[in-house]
């Protein structure tokens, strides 16, 4: 008698998963996010949305090298997927890079100049390097963009790689705050 190896998933098989990860990930459970994303691309390898998504679940296991990895191989194969540019730019930003963050924001723009997210983002990478005009200019375009989409201020779309309950959500609250309070200091 000979084991076999267990066949990969079907189509429908990695969609279900795609569809567990997308739950689990709204849920901040990143471990079976990113192993349901792991058997979506045991089919489906280079999909780009599975790609940038697993480069999420590992920033948020503390994998961050391995993210990077998965964020630049989602760009080779959709390379204007404004995502996955904004997520390279939020692990910039975490690193201290600011100059290397506003350089992959402005390329998310390039791709979707409406990401109302990658606006806020900039507005915080441009905080950082001491532009606060332009900090303020960012902050104000992501907040026109998200009152024309009726959507709530810092509103991530469902399929973006940003979930509500993300770290870099956190972050980006953060830098927020400390924009205003920039903005508050320069007023005074």
């Amino acid at each position: 008698m000979t084991l076999r190896e267990p066949a990969p998933p079907s189509q429908s098989e990695a969609l279900g998963l795609w569809e567990k990860a997308v739950k689990q990930m709204d849920q901040g459970n990143w471990q079976e996010a990113r192993e349901a994303l792991e058997g979506a691309l045991a089919v489906e390898p280079d999909h780009p949305g599975s790609l940038n998504k697993l480069g999420v679940c590992l920033v948020e296991t503390g994998d961050v090298a391995g993210a990077e990895v998965m964020f630049q191989k989602a760009l080779e194969v959709d390379p204007k997927m404004a995502q996955a540019h904004s997520n390279l730019g939020n692990i910039e930003l975490t690193r201290g890079n600011a100059a290397a963050a506003r350089d992959e924001y402005l390329e998310a723009l390039k791709m979707d100049p409406d990401y109302s997210l990658a606006h806020h983002n900039l507005s915080a990478a441009y905080k950082r390097l001491g532009e606060i005009d332009k900090a303020v200019a960012e902050l104000k375009k992501a907040r026109s963009l998200e009152s024309q989409q009726g959507r709530p201020a810092g509103y991530a779309a469902p399929d973006t790689s940003q979930p509500a309950k993300s770290r870099f959500g956190c972050l980006f609250w953060l830098v927020i705050l400390g924009i205003m309070i920039a903005i508050i200091m320069t007023l005074r």
